[in-house]
């Protein structure tokens, strides 16, 4: 996370329901990184959740357990009628503070580790053999001084591309935020904003090191820096071949396959993922997705589970 960042909605919006956050009037909506984390810790902390949390512990392998007709390894959770027991679930896990290896078997688990820490790249024909300057992916910025008199293209108009591009216009010489929701250009000139020209789609990269937008008559041979700001691909390393799970997460496609609602595996209910979608506010939504959850393990679902198929 840059150190300028801060949310781009209210803080007021972002609360859970037990905790209200903000509203007095006096202080800022949006918040920092650092007071989003205040917030979370005391959360936790005012709910007495700590105990329940393992810091420094890196899931390293998820496995469907097999199971005989004697159900040992059949989970506890209720399945609708007529279906055979789902199986529990092995996790095994690496602490960081001395390498030593653990397990554990569940009869349910809930997968929330996100989806901003995988990078993922557009294809831009010729960006490889012909671009001479620095690429580099959002995930690793962090100050705009570093840009101080260059020309920067920002790739990607939604939340991140805009708001590096509003930081380090500060400091580059110019900066060009190009965005496949660009509105439709004037006689094929990019849309101005002091030293910020908005244009549409990167469509290439020619022999001479110029930068093609789609409809564009400005065609930069300058660009120092390019930012990729498109966004993160799904990545769930400790579902694999040796897991006994279905599961299908194709780089750049940014779904997740089979899954019921979005929500729950479509095989195997008793696993689900919590957080998946994008453009949404996002504590209110996450509490709203594991209060389904934990009705489904329970058995007091308004709506149980369909029956598989």
């Amino acid at each position: 996370m840059y150190r300028g960042l801060r949310t781009n909605l209210p803080r007021e919006l972002m609360a859970f329901r037990e905790k209200p956050w903000g509203g007095d009037g006096t202080t800022k909506s949006y918040v920092t990184h650092k007071q989003v984390f205040d917030y979370l810790k005391d959360y936790a902390e005012e709910f007495d959740l700590q105990k329940y949390i393992s810091y420094g512990c890196g899931v390293c392998q998820l496995t469907m357990q097999s199971y005989n007709d004697d159900d040992k390894e059949a989970s506890a959770a209720p399945v609708p009628d007529g279906e055979a027991r789902w199986p529990k679930i092995k996790l095994e896990w690496e602490r960081t503070t001395d390498q030593s290896r653990h397990s554990d078997t569940f009869d349910a688990v809930c997968i929330c580790n996100g989806h901003y820490s995988t990078p993922s790249y557009p294809t831009v024909p010729g960006l490889e053999d012909n671009f001479k300057g620095m690429t580099m992916h959002s995930v690793e910025y962090d100050d705009p001084s570093k840009f101080k008199d260059k020309t920067v293209l920002c790739i990607g108009g939604r939340a991140s591309g805009s708001d590096l591009a509003r930081e380090i216009s500060h400091h580059a010489t110019k900066v060009y935020l190009s965005d496949s929701a660009c509105k439709e250009l004037e006689d094929g000139q990019p849309w101005n904003m002091d030293n910020v020209c908005w244009v549409p789609r990167t469509m290439s990269v020619d022999e001479a090191g110029s930068i093609h937008f789609q409809g564009c008559s400005d065609t930069p041979s300058d660009i120092d820096v390019i930012i990729f700001c498109s966004g993160y691909d799904y990545r769930f390393p400790y579902i694999n071949a040796e897991s006994n799970l279905d599961l299908k997460c194709v780089v750049g496609e940014r779904r997740v396959a089979p899954l019921y609602e979005q929500l729950w595996h479509a095989r195997y209910p008793s696993i689900s993922f919590v957080g998946l979608q994008h453009s949404i506010v996002p504590f209110p939504f996450f509490e709203l997705q594991t209060q389904a959850v934990v009705a489904t393990l329970i058995g007091s679902a308004a709506v149980p589970l369909p029956k598989l198929e």
